[in-house]
């Protein structure tokens, strides 16, 4: 719920850019910096397989992908259930070296997702960033990742096992409840 409350009055984007055959929506960050974000509240343009770019070039000016923003990749509930996971999912994903943050439910309810490696860039990975991701079942987390926030894994319930880099110093409330297949 914590994401459909918030993620209800997110709008708009800064511009767009095709990539690899998808179009990305981007916010700009700073003077050549973006964050990966959505295009409106139906949350329905990202499905398959993902590659995120690196770089992106808008109007004669190059932008380094350093996040990716709140509800970016997010399958949007409708009253309570969620859009058919089947149809409106990622099913394989691809992290820039450039991406540092991983913000709140970047990636939430993605129920096809299997695999993801997060890079060594990484530093920080928000509240529910990959919740419910009910299949994700092979999850490596970046030697420099320093936060995993409250809820960030919760629900991946075809995880058998997380490994915690030494450079993690918090460990938000919750960030693993119901993976039930952790052994």
């Amino acid at each position: 719920m914590a994401c459909l409350s918030s993620a209800l009055s997110a709008t708009a984007y800064d511009f767009s850019a095709v990539y690899n055959g998808k179009t990305f929506y981007y916010n700009i960050t700073g003077s050549n910096t973006v964050e990966v974000t959505y295009r409106d509240d139906a949350h329905t343009e990202y499905v398959g397989d993902i590659s995120i770019p690196s770089t992106v070039t808008n109007n004669g000016t190059t932008y380094t992908v350093t996040a990716i923003g709140e509800f970016a990749f997010w399958v949007r509930p409708e009253g309570g259930s969620p859009l058919n996971p089947q149809t409106y999912s990622i099913t394989s994903l691809s992290i820039p070296t450039t991406v540092t943050r991983i913000e709140e439910c970047a990636f939430y309810f993605n129920y096809n997702l299997t695999s993801v490696s997060i890079p060594n860039s990484v530093i920080y990975i928000g509240k529910n960033a990959f919740g419910d991701c009910h299949r994700l079942a092979d999850l490596t987390i970046g030697s420099n990742v320093e936060e995993i926030d409250s809820y960030a894994f919760q629900g991946c319930e075809a995880l058998t096992e997380v490994v915690i880099p030494d450079k993690v110093t918090y460990i938000g409330n919750y960030a693993f409840v119901k993976c039930t297949s952790i052994t």
